[in-house]
């Protein structure tokens, strides 16, 4: 079984062949950085056991690989969980806000793709997969976790098809982080408000006279 580090490098090889294996350069333009933060777009800095982003996406629409039980996911995500350097979420809020814009436009050139979500404080709960669309308020509970991409079996990696597929959403990373570095941030869709409301979780609706079905809302 490969680790996900042999896959992560395999990956960053492969990519030198696409525009996105120029990444850290984009990033050091991008943001102004005084020197390109990483040779690699998966650096081992940001690749765990069971899952990656690239090396500074922890405040970004972050390119993810990781393992899913017998899958092996890669895409784009948006991690909504706190940490020590980033702990105000507001910033990818806004982001958030700039992918629904493009997905609004652009989103028929992801229709090969799924996207998912898990909400980390319902034990981890994971959604069904379902076809691209904008990403819905009540998905952005703290510690969740959003996703747009692809899955293949772990055990069998193609990985031209996983450098195609991250390579194809560049431009969806390049309009967020340019937009939101020159704060070209459109009306927004949402604002993040911590905490939720207790609401109705089942119904009845009547289809015919007498009879009636319950509903999950």
């Amino acid at each position: 079984m490969k680790s996900l580090f042999h896959i992560a490098n395999k990956i960053n090889k492969m990519l030198t062949e696409y525009e996105l294996g120029n990444l850290q350069e984009l990033r050091k333009n991008i943001h102004s950085l005084s020197r390109v933060p990483s040779k690699y777009v998966f650096d081992q800095r940001g690749v765990k056991k069971d899952w990656g982003a690239h090396f500074g996406g922890r405040a970004e629409l972050q390119f993810n690989i990781g393992f899913e039980n017998n899958s092996f996911r890669y895409g784009v995500a948006f991690s909504l969980r706190p940490s020590r350097d980033h702990p105000n979420l507001n910033a990818l809020i806004e982001k958030i806000n700039l992918f629904n814009e493009y997905i609004n436009e652009f989103g028929t050139e992801f229709y090969d793709l799924s996207m998912w979500h898990y909400d980390i404080e319902r034990d981890g709960s994971r959604s069904e997969d379902f076809q691209p669309t904008i990403i819905k308020s009540e998905w952005c509970k703290t510690n969740a976790f959003i996703f747009l991409g692809e899955k293949q079996n772990r055990e069998r990696v193609d990985f031209k098809r996983v450098c195609e597929v991250l390579d194809r959403l560049l431009p969806l990373y390049l309009h967020i982080e340019i937009a939101s570095k020159n704060g070209n941030t459109s009306t927004p869709y949402f604002v993040f408000e911590p905490g939720c409301r207790t609401k109705l979780s089942f119904t009845k609706a009547s289809y015919k006279k007498d009879q009636q079905i319950d509903v999950r809302l």
